[in-house]
């Protein structure tokens, strides 16, 4: 049995690295690559991007921009797959903890951790959920194995850095750890220390910089609980979106019938982020899954001592294994940054014109990062995202994508082919050349000399005071 987790642990391994090792991947990948390159160059963090047409205030949180900076170019994608691996070490060595030794079962928790599909698609691109997820869990085991006075101060830290790592892992922290703190009795002094102490870390460690991601996310908050996702949507999450994204959610309904002991503290906090997960009707309430997966692992672990939960769960891991190799040949555009994309990249850079409008937008943060140019979309900022998405929406038709154009004195153009082609007319009619001609999938466009643009007028990008209100190019994203 160990041979074989060893075995499904190095697989696992092997199905991280040989993608981030052969493509460039991620959408989000680029944005957060080119915050470290600022802060690189500027030597503290950036007060917006400029290099992205509309930017609100830099008011993400840090941690993952600051740990990119040790990192160039490729090596950065080594980043969420150490910070997964991090993680399975830390969710081993808590089943090792709790099970007194037992070397089976803390690489089975650490063999299901890496095997749940939502932490294996978010090791592919540079991202802070893996960071965050890292942190979260690394939190609560924390609170749970140590609890007392001598780790109110460790855990503060701890905690202050999960507040600067993520904003959705910050947000279910509350929760988790209120639920423990209210069902624990051991650990409800520990925790009601650590956690304002970790706030006031931040704020003071940061500079004050964490007061501006405060507000940031208290705006995205009071958005998303008013009007729902960026399209004005409000759903509860389905059963079976949670189930998608972490099958072993199934181990649970067998645990009531065959587990001896059901280890409370683990189930706390599995049921309570669940439960959150339900009630979240405001857009992407899989992602929680993400943050059960540190709990869930280690009590999957410490039941698989029963033959029926470990042979169902052997079930599980080969469906993940084969699910996430059905995932791996299905890669493609926007998500994978072909070499053809790389090259185009490299002729906007060579120009002397400054302004680019990627078609579809999606590749704006990856054209921020190769061009250096000034791209016409949204930075990660609220204001910055409904903007992109608004771009998203105009340019899928001719009067749009006319308007888009006109009102940002629009330069070049990035148009991938296979589904935008028709758009390759109109920029023509516009007043733009083709200036890469070889039957790519992604044309490079210039706007001739001899057209006269006029200034730019901008958009509305205010918050929709009522969502049934909303103009036709009023769009967002979820967060």
């Amino acid at each position: 049995m160990i041979l074989l987790l060893l075995a499904i642990i190095v697989a696992e391994v092997c199905l991280r690295i040989y993608p981030v090792w052969k493509w460039w991947l991620g959408v989000d990948t680029f944005y957060h690559l080119k915050v470290a390159d600022e802060i690189r160059k500027q030597h503290r963090l950036p007060e917006t991007l400029s290099c992205f047409l509309f930017n609100g205030p830099y008011a993400y949180p840090p941690l993952l921009h600051v740990i990119l900076t040790f990192f160039r170019g490729r090596a950065a994608s080594a980043v969420p797959i150490i910070c997964d691996l991090t993680h399975a070490g830390v969710v081993f060595s808590a089943a090792f903890w709790l099970s007194s030794g037992n070397l089976a079962i803390g690489l089975m928790s650490a063999a299901v951790l890496l095997s749940i599909p939502i932490n294996y698609t978010d090791s592919l691109s540079v991202n802070p959920r893996p960071l965050g997820s890292l942190v979260f869990t690394s939190v609560i085991f924390i609170s749970l194995l140590f609890p007392g006075q001598f780790s109110i101060i460790p855990l503060g830290v701890l905690y202050a850095l999960l507040l600067m790592s993520h904003k959705l892992s910050s947000q279910v922290s509350w929760i988790v750890l209120g639920a423990l703190a209210l069902t624990i009795p051991n650990v409800t002094w520990t925790i009601a220390l650590a956690v304002p102490l970790g706030f006031l870390l931040a704020i003071f460690g940061s500079g004050g910089f964490y007061l501006r991601v405060i507000r940031e996310h208290i705006g995205y908050l009071r958005f998303h609980v008013k009007f729902g996702d960026f399209y004005g949507r409000k759903s509860f999450t389905h059963p079976l979106a949670l189930l998608k994204t972490d099958p072993y959610l199934l181990i649970l309904g067998l645990s009531v019938v065959f587990a001896k002991i059901y280890y409370a503290p683990l189930l706390v906090w599995v049921l309570s982020t669940c439960t959150f997960a339900f009630l979240w009707r405001y857009g992407d309430g899989y992602r929680f899954a993400s943050l059960i997966s540190g709990g869930l692992s280690v009590a999957i672990g410490l039941w698989s001592t029963n033959v029926i939960i470990s042979g169902a769960s052997f079930l599980v891991i080969s469906f993940c294994l084969w699910k996430q190799a059905t995932y791996l040949r299905g890669l493609g555009p926007p998500f994978l940054i072909s070499s053809e994309l790389v090259q185009a990249f490299g002729l906007i850079r060579e120009e002397s014109n400054e302004r680019v409008l990627c078609i579809p937008v999606s590749y704006s943060y990856a054209c921020a990062y190769f061009t250096k140019k000034v791209i016409v979309a949204g930075d990660a900022s609220l204001t910055g995202l409904r903007k992109g998405i608004e771009l998203l929406e105009m340019t899928k038709t001719p009067e749009g994508l006319k308007r888009v154009i006109e009102e940002n004195q629009v330069e070049l153009v990035l148009l991938e082919r296979r589904v935008n082609g028709q758009h390759v007319e109109k920029l023509m009619r516009l007043g733009f050349e083709e200036i890469r001609n070889d039957n790519s999938q992604y044309g490079v466009f210039r706007r001739t000399p001899s057209v006269v643009i006029r200034p730019v007028q901008g958009y509305d990008v205010s918050l929709p005071r009522d969502p049934n209100q909303r103009s036709s190019n009023s769009v967002g994203e979820s967060n």
